[in-house]
């Protein structure tokens, strides 16, 4: 926070982003350069020309200390005389706006802006984020929510990495220039660390990009060093003269163990494609065979584009090795290759491989496609592409995929694996937050069996998207060990990072959640227990507050004629209260889980009752872990039915009943375990 002259400043700034770190935000007094907008506070000011010298800048050394002694002003800028017609002029901030320039200006920041000596992270009152908007009541406590995530704009989960004994969790705030950035050793408790990975005004083979990263992904190099990789999210001008969405993957490098300094970009390898996609990386990971892969976000109908200098001297299969336009590409370049490719283009035409290519709706749904290099970066790096690794249009829904795949991740060496850690699972978010189970050789295609129970499903039936996942080791593909999935809920704003679920895989491959035991840490005292052999009407109700844990089991016919679950929210009379339902309309259909608000529905979510039982349709058991954050509610039925759903308001903060509904009769009995928590986030208290 520290200030000592203009030509230090300056120097200090050129130093840092000579060295490819994360950069600092500019203090100032800087003069050519101007944090504009924002303004709250304008003043004329008249200053003579005995204060010329150095474009005025004892004028605008004012300035900044009448910045420095307003509580309100984070930035200012000081415009000189006769630098534009309305005129000389000292103007105040109450937020942090993007430092623009070339300009005539003088500009700067007051020391209450950061954090701290780096500079390099805002504070909450000089962010320009709003709190979780509402009343206290229905903010939640548990949940981290960054108050960037309350701003509009996507909230992915960019990057997600544990390090050393460190969980990190990148969460997208392109409103405030980057990517978020989260940390815990606990799982629980999250440390805000601001924003690092941020937009930079990059140049390279012709790109020209001022724009924010895009949802991405955070590994680890062949060197054990942490790095961020992504696409921009736009661009003014491609590489090599191409289109604006022809924009490489570059990584930005930790250069700290705390993970808040970052190098300037690295380039990895250009991707061209015929029609704007967001192309979302997935983690690249090292195989059995010691090769990096690295999949990307797409469709079945916007093949790989080759350029001149990617042109392929041979191909073995060439109508489907790239598409007709690529090769007419290639025949325009004068590339040499096995067949002339005038006449293969005409072949692919022909025979219909090029029908579908480039227009949407896609019928043949979302593709990963593949990339290969000895080496993540650096001399041995030499990536290339392989091909298309997975092509579908399917879901469990009666919808299907008709565009590219979003926000697509993959993991395998999962918990309880029978097939000693061979199983790997694909996960997008278009159509809903969708999982595919399958098998992958090095470099080939990944493999579904269709025809298995619960090789297909969502992760979450509510609110729960764009999730990554973390765990012992960085490669999450190819070593063994925890995975924890973390998503952005809801799919909208105010956002907040959901709780951390364990991923699994039962004796039957299918995969399973649940929530990560060190939440039990927020437990205060014995649980409140309550059983259906207290029900009166079919009901037990009990008071706690709006932040507590759940655990019921419910035995019940395979079909039972009535509704029964969980209520939390109530108001003590039943009026008003949010249920997490099982239902069974029909003896023929299988059970249904809703989860809605009573006599104040608002969204109401449904999703299949699963069983944990591969050949089974129905269950006579039912388990509901659920967590109540004030207006977020979790629940998981059955360690496979999930939902993440958010602005359930209650009406007032005296609405803290829960209980039991449906039980005591018709052959449904229960028991319910429930705890008051602790807070854990969000400028609460924090353990010591």
């Amino acid at each position: 926070k520290h200030r000592e002259g203009t030509n230090a400043n300056m120097l200090v700034l050129l130093v840092v982003a000579l060295a490819g770190s994360a950069l600092a935000y500019d203090m100032g007094p800087t003069f050519g350069k101007d944090y504009a907008g924002l303004d709250y506070n304008v003043t004329l000011w008249h200053s003579g020309p005995d204060r010329s010298a150095n474009h005025y800048e004892s004028s605008a050394r004012e300035c900044m200390s009448y910045c420095d002694k307003d509580p309100n002003c984070c930035a200012w800028t000081y415009c000189p005389p006769n630098t534009d017609s309305l005129g000389e002029r000292c103007c105040l901030k109450d937020a942090v706006p993007n430092e623009q320039g070339p300009d005539q200006h003088w500009t700067g920041l007051a020391p209450r802006a950061v954090t701290d000596h780096s500079n390099q992270t805002l504070s909450s009152q000089c962010s320009g984020a709003p709190p979780y908007p509402g009343p206290a009541f229905v903010r939640p406590t548990i949940h981290n929510s960054p108050n960037c995530l309350h701003l509009g704009g996507w909230h992915d989960i960019a990057g997600a990495l544990t390090y050393r004994g460190t969980h990190h969790v990148f969460q997208g705030c392109p409103a405030s220039g980057g990517w978020h950035h989260a940390a815990s050793t606990d799982l629980v408790h999250w440390e805000d660390r601001g924003i690092h990975v941020k937009k930079l005004a990059e140049r390279h083979a012709g790109l020209e990009s001022d724009d924010s990263p895009c949802s991405g992904f955070v590994t680890v190099d062949d060197d054990g060093i942490p790095c961020a990789g992504f696409r921009q999210c736009g661009s003014t001008k491609g590489v090599y003269g191409g289109q604006p969405w022809d924009v490489p993957l570059e990584l930005r490098c930790a250069t700290n163990d705390r993970l808040t300094n970052w190098t300037s970009p690295i380039w990895l390898y250009d991707v061209f494609f015929y029609r704007a996609l967001p192309y979302d990386p997935v983690r690249p990971w090292v195989d059995f065979d010691g090769k990096w892969y690295s999949a990307m976000s797409t469709d079945g109908c916007n093949r790989y584009r080759r350029q001149q200098w990617q042109c392929p001297r041979r191909l073995p299969h060439p109508c489907f090795a790239t598409s007709c336009s690529g090769l007419l590409d290639c025949t325009r370049n004068k590339c040499t290759i096995f067949f002339p490719s005038l006449f293969i283009a005409i072949a692919c035409v022909l025979l219909g491989v090029c029908s579908t290519t480039r227009a949407v709706p896609c019928a043949a749904g979302g593709r990963l496609d593949l990339w290969r290099s000895d080496a993540l970066r650096g001399s041995n790096a030499n990536w290339e592409y392989v091909g298309p690794m997975f092509t579908t249009n399917r879901t469990t829904s009666p919808g299907r995929i008709a565009r590219e795949f979003v926000t697509s991740g993959y993991f395998g060496g999962i918990p309880g694996d029978p097939t000693g850690g061979l199983t790997r699972v694909i996960t997008q978010n278009l159509e809903g937050p969708s999982f595919w189970i399958g098998r992958q050789a090095n470099g080939s295609s990944f493999v579904v069996d269709w025809d298995r129970h619960g090789s297909v499903g969502y992760l979450d039936y509510a609110g729960f998207t764009m999730a990554r996942t973390l765990g012992s080791d960085p490669n999450q593909v190819a070593k063994k060990g925890r995975r924890v999935i973390i998503g952005w809920i809801p799919h909208s704003t105010p956002a907040s990072q959901s709780l951390a679920r364990d991923l699994s895989l039962s004796q039957d491959l299918l995969l399973l959640q649940q929530f990560v035991p060190e939440l039990q840490m927020l437990r205060q005292g014995p649980p409140l227990s309550l059983s259906s052999a207290d029900a009166k009407g079919g009901r037990v109700d009990a008071r706690g507050s709006l932040q507590m844990e759940f655990v019921a089991e419910f035995s019940h016919p395979l079909h039972p004629s009535q509704p029964f679950g969980v209520y939390v929210l109530g108001d003590g009379t039943g009026s008003e209260e949010y249920r997490l339902e099982v239902s069974c309309a029909s003896t023929n259909e299988p059970c249904t889980v809703i989860v809605y608000g009573h006599t104040n529905p608002g969204a109401r979510y449904e999703g299949p009752l699963l069983t944990l039982d591969a050949g089974a349709t129905a269950t006579s058991t039912t388990r509901v872990h659920a967590y109540l954050d004030h207006s977020i509610v979790e629940c998981i039925f059955n360690n496979r039915t999930a939902f993440a759903t958010t602005n359930n308001n209650p009406s007032t903060a005296a609405h803290v009943h829960f209980g039991l509904y449906g039980v005591g009769t018709g052959g449904i009995t229960a028991t319910l375990s429930a705890w008051n928590l602790a807070s854990a986030n969000n400028n609460t208290t924090q353990p010591p």
